[in-house]
Formats: C-alpha cells, structure tokens, sequence
C-alpha cells in the first residue's frame, strides 16, 4: 500500500522540479525592464543610480562613464572615470543628454 504514496510523491517532486524554474524564469523576466514614473527626471533616476556604474552622454556628445557618487543642487559627481580612474568629475544636470546604466545580467 505504500507504493502509491511513493508514485504520488514522484510525481510532485517531478512537477516542482519543471514548474519551479519556469515560475522562477517568469521572475526574471519583470527585473529586465526598467520602468519610469511619471514624475522621474534625471536627476530622480541619478539618485537610483549612487554607488553604481553609468555612463553618461553629454549635449556635447561626449560620453563619461563612472560611478555616481552624489547628486547636488544642479550638479552630480561621477568618480572612478573609466580611462580616468584616479579622477572625479562634476557635471551639470542641465549638460546631460542620457544617462545610460545596465538594467540585465548577461
């Protein structure tokens, strides 16, 4: 009698192993995007970005790419330039064209 409970047993253990990583899969797939509010501004997703790599495209064309270190009024430091890395930069919101960051995991 203690044949059919092993069956029923394998079989959930078989249905949690092929379900589980799709659901997991499913989780994945929401962190990829990133989404903006409505209210969002550069400087608003700056500050999601402190302590993490960015690059950041200016009106002028040129591009820096750095860890943000802190947002003033107008104004954010990038530190750790790439190229330039014993060198910190201050830029001012109004000179940014694009802020571009990573948002997916290879």
């Amino acid at each position: 009698m203690l044949k059919p409970c092993y069956r029923c047993l394998a079989g959930v253990i078989c249905a949690l192993v092929l379900v589980v990583p799709v659901v997991a899969a499913a989780d994945n797939s929401k962190s990829d995007k990133y989404l903006i509010r409505a209210s969002d501004n550069l400087r608003t997703i700056l500050e999601q970005k402190i302590n993490l790599p960015v690059r950041i495209v200016l009106r002028s064309g040129q591009e820096l790419r750095g860890t943000v270190e802190r947002l003033g009024t107008g104004i954010v430091q990038v530190s750790h330039l790439v190229g330039s890395e014993h060198y910190d930069a201050v830029i001012n919101l109004d000179d940014i064209s694009a802020v571009v960051f990573r948002v997916r995991q290879p």
